[in-house]
């Protein structure tokens, strides 16, 4: 059975000149597929929301952030479970290999084993290290929802739009939160910002 052996993720240019992310898959047998999601023209409201980096270059719409979650995460985790698989393969094939010569024994054993465990010990330090990280990207969320809660009571003006601006450029620089709270999160991140973009808006009409 095929399965996938590595991603690798690259920011582009769509069609009409804006930065996007494409993707190649490469499975166990060396075939890559691969793939491309420039923006929509308009963007329904259960539509994915797109993680932009907000900076100054490419006029704030460069996907650097969304890239590195590809490179640097997904691919990582999906390295340690295909190494998973791969390693209790491994020791499916020793159990049935026979005996080896007792004087040997302890050694190669010793050896088979260091490396299992060297493996499981790398996994466990990589996701406990997620788990923190996590936990202190909620910690930055939530703050900076906490700041655009206050903003709601505030009246419009310059400096408030540049402060908005701001946050939003932070939030974006922010990494992942636990899957379990990633929905509550962005869903009281998007109800708040359409709040204050309809007091703006409301101000100007």
């Amino acid at each position: 059975m095929t399965k996938i052996k590595n991603i690798v993720s690259r920011q582009i240019f769509d069609s009409r000149g804006n930065p996007t992310v494409e993707t190649d898959v490469i499975t166990t047998n060396n075939i890559i597929g691969r793939a491309a999601v420039p923006s929509g023209a308009s963007t329904g409201e259960h539509e994915s929301v797109e993680l932009r980096d907000e900076l100054d270059s490419y006029m704030g719409k460069s996907v650097f952030n969304a890239v590195k979650n590809v490179n640097e995460i997904i691919s990582k985790e999906l390295n340690f479970k295909t190494g998973e698989a791969n390693l209790k393969s491994l020791q499916e094939q020793w159990k049935q290999i026979g005996p080896v010569p007792k004087k040997d024994a302890e050694q190669i054993w010793n050896k088979f084993r260091s490396s299992c465990d060297s493996f499981f010990e790398a996994r466990k330090s990589y996701f406990k290290e997620r788990r923190l990280e996590e936990k202190d990207n909620l910690i930055k969320k939530n703050n900076i929802l906490d700041q655009l809660s206050l903003c709601l009571g505030q009246e419009s003006s310059d400096e408030l739009l540049k402060k908005l601006k701001t946050l939003q450029s932070q939030w974006v620089q922010i990494g992942h939160v636990s899957y379990k709270q990633k929905d509550a999160v962005n869903n009281k991140y998007n109800e708040l910002s359409t709040k204050i973009f309809e007091k703006f808006t409301s101000k100007y009409r």
